[in-house]
């Protein structure tokens, strides 16, 4: 038999016996009688699938999967029920929300105020008196369909005379209660503090609201500091909750009060194997000058990505590059003059607009601009050649390809796998 015609025989022998010993292999799971959405080129609905380890081996009809049953193997009979891909959350800050998820309340979904009012009284109800009570975020005024507006102080001292309670409105507003408004060190004639106004109604009485970036930082500051081993207990709890909403990975930003025993917390769930999320995280820093800039730019390289695994992995720096160029850009006389500069740093016909032209434009129109409700902004001239720092920098690097397009921003041609396959690499954590 020539060489080339004995190789092809031995290969059609492997495959064959290859998919032999995969249908006879025990799944540690099957899923029966359900509605798998494979999210294929056609969009696939099977009934069934088989789990081994952490991998998905086969997704099919009932008889198909029902191969892949062993004497110890778990079988779910989801009697019609939906499974879908988990989802990735791609900007996040959970590390950060995990250290006080054991304070907190969430008002995700909830769409009636006086709903919302209970939950916080449950939760007081379950508090030792003293303790803090919060909703660090996650919720808007125009969710309550019944009453669309925040918190009095009044009503929050109605459902929590002896515990303290705030509430985050995104990063420009506190509500708080009498108590929460005393551990952080606001009376009936307390000044404004810097970046925060107090709010007081037509009597000159505390409202409990707090306006300005600052007060986010401020209540976060009197929230105190949480044992070691309840931040990993809050971080199991609230991978688990996210699980319940179908999250199985995120990346995390960072963001502004980021500490290292933020991912410590997830380290040590991932040393000890008790991740059910995948947590992907950034480098964060908060350089607000041009000498910020020059230091942070010379320890990048310190900087070693991609250095775990695909549980828990750094994967690059971020959220911002230069502080004080961030959201607060969008409020006002600030996002107006951001939007000219904008519109004056476009390239010539033909090119695409290098981020450093649009960073140089923003910083010219904010030079001596006062800071932004968010707290994020820099009005001092540092704006300038710090931006400077950054665009000569990445100009440099960028050379003859700083107008080329990213290449993971382009669509690719060949999924790196058909997820209506037998063979499919699909990612699975037995939290259900």
């Amino acid at each position: 038999m020539p060489p080339i015609l004995r190789a092809l025989v031995f290969c059609a022998v492997a495959t064959v016996y290859g998919k032999a010993a995969l249908a006879q292999t025990p799944a540690d799971t099957v899923l029966l009688h359900g509605k798998i959405v494979t999210v294929d080129e056609q969009f696939t609905v099977a009934e069934a699938l088989a789990i081994k380890g952490e991998r998905i081996i086969a997704v099919g009809t009932n008889a198909e999967i029902e191969r892949h049953k062993g004497p110890n193997t778990r079988v779910l009979d989801l009697n019609g029920r939906t499974v879908i891909p988990g989802m990735i959350d791609n900007h996040a800050h959970y590390m950060r929300a995990a250290e006080y998820w054991n304070r907190e309340v969430r008002l995700d979904g909830i769409t009636s105020h006086k709903e919302a009012l209970e939950l916080i009284k449950a939760k007081v109800a379950q508090s030792k008196p003293g303790e803090w009570v919060v909703v660090l975020g996650g919720w808007s005024e125009e969710q309550f369909l019944d009453e669309p507006r925040g918190f009095t102080r009044t009503e929050l001292d109605a459902i929590a005379p002896n515990n303290p309670v705030a509430l985050q409105l995104f990063y420009f507003r506190v509500y708080a209660s009498t108590a929460a408004l005393k551990a952080m060190g606001i009376e009936q004639t307390s000044p404004d503090p810097a970046g925060i106004k107090i709010e007081r109604d037509d009597r000159g009485q505390l409202t409990g609201a707090l306006n300005g970036g600052p007060a986010i930082g401020l209540l976060r500051d009197k929230l105190g500091e949480v044992a070691r081993d309840k931040a990993v207990e809050n971080a199991r709890l609230l991978m688990l909750d996210l699980n319940k909403m179908g999250i199985t990975a995120f990346q995390d930003q960072g963001g502004t009060g980021m500490k290292a025993s933020h991912i410590e917390a997830f380290r040590r769930l991932h040393d000890s194997g008790q991740m059910t999320v995948r947590s992907f995280y950034n480098y964060y820093e908060e350089p607000r000058s041009a000498a910020d800039v020059e230091n942070l730019i010379a320890r990048m390289p310190q900087i070693k990505p991609f250095q775990g695994d695909d549980w828990l992995d750094l994967t690059g720096y971020g959220e911002t590059l230069y502080f004080p160029l961030h959201d607060a850009l969008l409020s006002g006389p600030s996002f107006r003059r951001s939007a000219a500069a904008l519109a004056t740093a476009r390239a010539g016909p033909g090119q695409k607009r290098h981020s450093s032209q649009c960073a140089r434009a923003i910083a010219r129109e904010h030079r001596g601009l006062p800071g932004g409700n968010g707290g994020h902004q820099q009005g001092a001239a540092d704006q300038g050649p710090a931006v400077d720092v950054f665009s000569s920098r990445s100009s440099a690097a960028a050379g003859s390809r700083a107008h080329e397009a990213p290449r993971h921003l382009c669509p690719d041609p060949q999924p790196p796998y058909h997820p209506g396959r037998a063979d499919v690499q699909g990612a699975w954590r037995p939290h259900v």
